[in-house]
């Protein structure tokens, strides 16, 4: 057996030196994909340990997670490399453009981030809805692991039966025990996901999904929700746009534009989850169990009329949800957010840059917190030694590959 244990002993010794390696992160940059330093002064330190394989042929694809060696003789870094050789890079209020235009839909991206989700944080403490006097009893009841709304008695096109989110959307994160960690800097793309239940449907029934993005408010509605007995007539799925251009054409003919239209079926007293996201002007629907994935898309959005704070695109309530003329339930609530770069540094933030043949940029999760291409320029694929594959310490995880998602 001595011989043995030997031989696992050198076997270790081997991967440790010439496959992998284990690497402590320390800093905060590629938070929440992985966790290291502080997320504020006074919180408690939270390094990771990641299990890195070395490649000595590494040709990176967009998005993928990568360790960098330093110049300087410091510590390695682990970056996403978002641009890849002979492109053209430039960072744009948040949002990334390669070769002068958004991702296409189909892209592979990184996974959202969440930024509320209800089974840490209480939904009565993010979200509102909107009375319509001071003395109207509220449509919705906080169950055990659910919301209710009765919404029987809210007129069709009422704001009334909306759960409102109140926090601002910004670069906030929930780390791996769902504590959430305030953002500084307001982000443009969010999502809303749930489950939902209809219990009663009245004539006019609707179930509405809200994302809001500078002067411009989108929303997933479902729509003639009839049924006879428990089966369900054919309803529609909508995804609509408005903002102040449609809004102040003729007051008395206000009017939303209808992007997508078409026919779904929606069961009753079934639990649906489903997801209504904005990421890069891609506005997407996914439901498994009403076999829906749609996307449209837009070129830009229209900018917000009034006063906002500085650094502010867009103002008010970005995520709601709810109906009216309808009695159902909602729980598995979560609120997401895209990857948002800040424009610090002089590489791709004022103007493009164009990579070289052997040339990669790099930038860090955790934008506002991190060292980057943006500050030392492109980096040569020379000094990419190695991918994070897995955290081994202190919550054990695989890294899945973006285009595995």
């Amino acid at each position: 057996m001595l011989w043995f244990s030997a031989a696992l002993a050198l076997l270790a010794l081997l991967l440790m030196n010439y496959v992998c390696t284990i690497y402590r992160v320390d800093s905060g940059s590629m938070r929440p994909t992985i966790f290291g330093g502080r997320a504020q002064p006074d919180d408690e330190l939270y390094d990771e340990w990641t299990l890195v394989r070395f490649r000595r042929d590494l040709k990176p694809k967009r998005f993928d997670l990568v360790v960098v060696r330093s110049l300087d003789g410091s510590d390695p870094m682990v970056k996403r490399v978002v641009g890849l050789p002979d492109e053209e890079v430039y960072i744009v209020d948040g949002d990334l453009f390669i070769d002068g235009r958004r991702l296409p839909e189909d892209a592979p991206r990184p996974g959202p981030i969440p930024v509320f989700d209800d089974r840490y944080q209480a939904t009565k403490e993010y979200f509102e809805y909107k009375r319509a006097t001071n003395f109207e009893a509220s449509p919705w009841t906080h169950e055990i692991g659910s919301l209710g709304l009765d919404a029987r008695d809210i007129p069709v096109g009422s704001q009334h039966g909306l759960m409102l989110y109140h926090p601002d959307l910004r670069d906030s994160h929930l780390d791996r025990q769902g504590r959430r960690h305030p953002g500084l800097r307001q982000v443009n793309d969010g999502a809303i996901e749930c489950e939902f239940q209809i219990q009663e449907a009245l004539p006019g029934a609707s179930i509405r999904f809200r994302l809001v993005e500078e002067g411009d408010s989108f929303e997933a509605e479902l729509t003639r929700l009839e049924y006879e007995g428990q089966i369900p007539k054919l309803s529609l799925l909508r995804i609509l746009r408005w903002n102040p251009q449609t809004l102040s054409r003729d007051r008395d003919q206000d009017r939303r534009d209808v992007l997508v239209e078409m026919p779904v079926n929606v069961p009753r007293d079934r639990w649906i989850k489903i997801r209504f996201s904005n990421v890069d002007n891609h506005l997407t629907v996914i439901s498994d169990e009403l076999r829906v994935k749609v996307v449209t898309s837009y070129e830009t959005n229209v900018p917000y009329p009034g006063r906002k704070p500085a650094g502010d695109k867009s103002i008010g309530s970005r995520v709601a949800f709810g109906g009216e003329r309808i009695r159902m339930g909602f729980r598995a609530v979560r609120v997401f957010r895209d990857l948002f770069y800040t424009s610090v540094g002089t590489h791709a933030t004022g103007r493009p840059i164009h990579l070289g043949p052997r040339s990669c940029f790099v930038l860090g999760d955790n934008s506002a917190f991190s060292t980057d291409s943006r500050h030392f320029g492109p980096v040569d694929i020379s000094r990419l030694v190695g991918e994070p594959i897995a955290i081994v310490w202190p919550s054990p995880r695989w890294i899945r590959p973006v285009t595995e998602r």
